[in-house]
């Protein structure tokens, strides 16, 4: 039940995620990937600097990326459970549900305390990827999202977020890695 209803059991959860697909993919904490390591930025609304603690920073050659693990379920879990029913009523709680999911998104990167607030993208120190990515625990809830949403995926894109599901993550970092793997050839041939 906590799942549903702790914020932060939720973001741990969904960071236990990221974590375990990172390590999946061969990649090794505190070498290429970071969890929750205290950032310093810009804030341009305080016109002062602040620390941040990204979800996730993945480290390549030439970039970093800053990856947020923070997509609420409370209302995916409960639109999961009432499009299961038959009944009527709950089909019509499940369109409420989906439709208080996709404002609890579109909250997190746009909102009052939104994810574009973060300013993740001028992280001192750090050659960092212009965009955040925004992981999406589950491939259905991924899909489901952006059907019911047409415009989030323009929007966020906009606003400098890649939208992310596991399989998309993961073919992400196998690009990441033949860039990296392509650069190591050039230079070893250079040497030669």
């Amino acid at each position: 039940d906590s799942l549903t209803t702790n914020i932060t059991y939720q973001g741990k959860f969904n960071q236990q995620i990221l974590e375990n697909l990172l390590t999946n993919a061969n990649l090794v904490k505190d070498r290429d990937f970071f969890v929750q390591k205290k950032q310093t930025t810009y804030d341009v609304d305080e016109n002062k600097d602040k620390d941040v603690l990204p979800d996730v920073i993945l480290k390549f050659p030439e970039r970093n990326y800053v990856v947020d693990a923070k997509v609420s379920l409370t209302d995916w879990t409960k639109y999961v459970d009432a499009a299961k029913s038959n009944k009527e009523e709950d089909k019509k709680l499940a369109a409420k549900y989906l439709k208080d999911h996709i404002a609890s998104v579109r909250k997190h990167l746009f909102g009052p305390k939104g994810l574009d607030k973060k300013n993740y993208n001028k992280l001192y120190g750090m050659n960092s990827l212009q965009s955040v990515i925004v992981f999406f625990p589950a491939s259905s809830l991924y899909s489901v999202t952006l059907d019911a949403d047409k415009t989030l995926q323009t929007e966020a894109l906009k606003a400098n977020f890649i939208l992310s599901s596991p399989t998309e993550l993961l073919n992400m970092i196998k690009v990441f890695e033949q860039i990296k793997s392509e650069k190591k050839q050039i230079e070893n041939i250079g040497k030669i």
